[in-house]
């Protein structure tokens, strides 16, 4: 999923900015991907910590924290859907199986 996610990103980035503001956005983007990578192991650790009791806590913890990032990734990906369409039909050729 990660691989995909940053195989996709730059071509929507390309779609969506104005040349001048394309690299700026992916080094915000960068940042933000850097910072929830570093955190996520944290966060297993955690919630490992707190199912120290379970001998299966470090995968409860994984399967948990790995569920809830593709739930927030898909909702937030879902939320901003329509905006993006827009946003590349405004500034963009002509998309494939656009609907005029």
């Amino acid at each position: 999923m990660l691989i995909a996610g940053r195989v996709v990103a730059p071509t929507m980035v390309q779609d969506m900015t104005p040349p001048a503001l394309r690299s700026r956005l992916v080094a915000i983007g960068s940042v933000i991907t850097i910072a929830f990578t570093a955190a996520s192991p944290i966060v297993v650790g955690l919630a490992s910590d707190a199912l120290s009791g379970n001998p299966r806590g470090l995968l409860i913890s994984v399967a948990v924290v790995a569920a809830a990032s593709l739930a927030l990734g898909a909702a937030l990906t879902r939320t901003v859907e329509s905006d993006f369409v827009d946003t590349v039909a405004a500034l963009g050729p002509p998309m494939q199986g656009a609907q005029a």
